[in-house]
């Protein structure tokens, strides 16, 4: 499939059910562009859109005088002053030197492609804990970003991931944040163990946790360019002076 190259950075997508159809899942074609040796190609690719998501294929410099670059950011030939022509190459995740669309295997994990509940990642044990078919490695089944198999709380969403008890079950999901043998429903300190429940004053805070005083402190800081800001500096940078009142020199302050 050839489409042309424009002057400008430019869009071309093909719609044609006809030409549409040759694209097989995983692909198992090539595609090629070509410049004419006037105009640079720069971070070309291609695009394949799917009602899952968009697979992108990179072009590939394979030209003897400038390659070859696997997979490069660019390809050019702008220096050629001649016609050269890119070509993508077929896609291979477990890079065992056969492409994955005649993989029978194609994250490598051991198991054929049939079987496999995640196909594009590997997982050897096929872990699924919630048995839905689809494996954890490949699953984010509370819509945290953070995939199950790697998720401290699979079932309810913690982008953070905090676990204070490190028990590797996440805070938004332990019954018992900071094992201390009390239930949080029950505990008058829930995020600092404190088995005793200890709580002099009886205000229904347990005493580790009771907050005798809170403190805001600015640090002040030095550095190496300090200096007195003259009147014209401090117009030029937009400040203006009260109502009668004058601009003074000051000093320009330093971030830590």
């Amino acid at each position: 499939m050839t489409a042309p190259v424009l002057q400008h950075p430019k869009t071309v997508t093909v719609t044609d059910p006809a030409l549409l159809s040759l694209i097989s899942t995983p692909i198992c074609q090539t595609f090629e562009m070509t410049s004419n040796g006037t105009y640079y190609l720069g971070w070309a690719r291609v695009e394949i859109v799917r009602p899952l998501g968009t697979e992108i294929v990179r072009f590939v410099n394979t030209n003897p005088s400038d390659g070859p670059d696997t997979y490069s950011n660019y390809v050019c030939s702008g220096y050629f002053a001649r016609a050269l022509s890119f070509q993508t190459t077929l896609s291979d995740l477990d890079r065992d030197g056969t492409p994955d669309c005649t993989d029978p295997d194609i994250d490598g994990d051991g198991v054929q492609n049939a079987a496999d509940n995640c196909e594009f990642a590997a997982n050897p044990g096929q872990q699924d804990f919630n048995a839905d078919g689809k494996g954890d490695a490949c699953q984010d089944s509370d819509g945290d970003t953070v995939l199950d198999a790697a998720d401290n709380c699979r079932v309810v969403a913690n982008v953070n991931q905090l676990d204070f008890d490190h028990d590797s079950i996440g805070n938004a999901c332990d019954d018992d944040i900071d094992a201390d043998g009390l239930l949080n429903a029950a505990d008058n300190c829930p995020y600092v163990g404190n088995a005793d429940q200890a709580d002099a004053n009886g205000d229904g805070h347990g005493d580790v946790c009771d907050v005798a005083q809170v403190k805001f402190v600015v640090e002040k800081t030095t550095c190496g360019n300090v200096r007195a800001l003259s009147v014209q500096d401090q117009r030029r940078r937009g400040c203006h002076a009260r109502a009668g009142q004058r601009l003074q020199p000051a000093i320009r302050l330093c971030r830590k």
